[in-house]
């Protein structure tokens, strides 16, 4: 029979200001964000074996000739400020700057923390004078951006190096003992990708047909890997930021609306693309 209890607490706290103003033909938008998230594990475990009998199931764990505990414990935090600016200029022109800090505490100590910025501008092509003439063109917007994501996804105590159980028999007695059970990396830390971005947004014929169609090429370096290392160390892997990559495709979405009527619509909707990935250096 096995009983247990775990508890898993996982809490966010966000703050959030918003700023909203218009002067003439210009509008600004601007958010800021400060954020803390923890989430912790625990769970206490016990199992026993050789039971005299099953009649009264797993609630007579103190009959049992054999009883062995066991526990699990983990908690992590994540702590993040941002932001976002949005300007537009009677809206043709749109510009959208961000910054985003994020920590995270499975990182080496000093390596926690990675600054991500990005920049975005559109040009509502479909407000200007000369598309005024051009009546079946409904909307037309050119979209440019440049940025860097982060990637955190390891789990907690990945830097450290960490032990685990081996009980060792002395004569008669059994006595706790321990083994290094993971190699600790001090400079483990975030893995970054920078992405460009062309895009293109359409609608056409009184919006029967509509769609985007995108460029992007993006490249990721310090991916979070296991690096594979000589056992005669006692290991044979350990986890670092190594390696880059390189992808880039294109994407095209079409959605056109062939028969709207009172009780009958059909529309019909089509998507394409393609993606080429690179190994840059392992």
């Amino acid at each position: 029979a096995i009983n247990y209890t775990s508890l898993d607490r996982n809490t966010t706290v966000e703050n959030i200001l918003n700023y909203t103003a218009d002067f003439g033909k210009n509008n600004v938008n601007m958010t800021m964000l400060y954020s803390a998230q923890s989430e912790d594990f625990d769970r206490d475990e016990v199992e026993g074996t050789g039971f005299p009998n099953d009649v009264l199931t797993n609630y007579q764990m103190s009959s049992a000739a054999l009883l062995t505990p066991s526990s699990y414990y983990f908690k992590q935090n994540l702590l993040s400020q941002m932001a976002r600016l949005n300007y537009g200029y009677n809206g043709k022109y749109l510009l959208t700057l961000t910054a985003r800090r994020d920590g995270y505490s499975a990182f080496g100590k000093g390596k926690k923390y990675g600054v991500f910025p990005s920049a975005a501008i559109a040009w509502n092509i479909t407000q200007e004078n000369f598309m005024k003439q051009v009546s079946f063109i409904n909307n037309l917007k050119l979209r440019v951006s440049y940025g860097t994501n982060g990637n955190q996804a390891v789990s907690s105590y990945s830097s450290l190096a960490t032990l685990s159980s081996a009980p060792y028999q002395s004569g008669s007695n059994v006595y706790p003992g321990y083994i290094p059970n993971s190699l600790a990396n001090g400079e483990l830390s975030w893995e970054s990708k920078k992405t460009l971005s062309f895009g293109l947004d359409y609608s056409l014929f009184k919006n029967r047909i509509q769609g985007t169609l995108d460029f992007y090429k993006s490249d990721t370096k310090d991916l979070l890997l296991e690096r594979n290392i000589s056992s005669v160390q006692g290991f044979t892997s350990v986890l670092q930021n190594i390696g880059k990559t390189a992808n880039k495709g294109v994407e095209l979405n079409i959605t056109t609306t062939n028969i709207q009527k009172k009780d009958f619509k059909w529309s019909t909707s089509f998507n394409i693309s393609y993606n080429e990935n690179k190994i840059v250096d392992l």
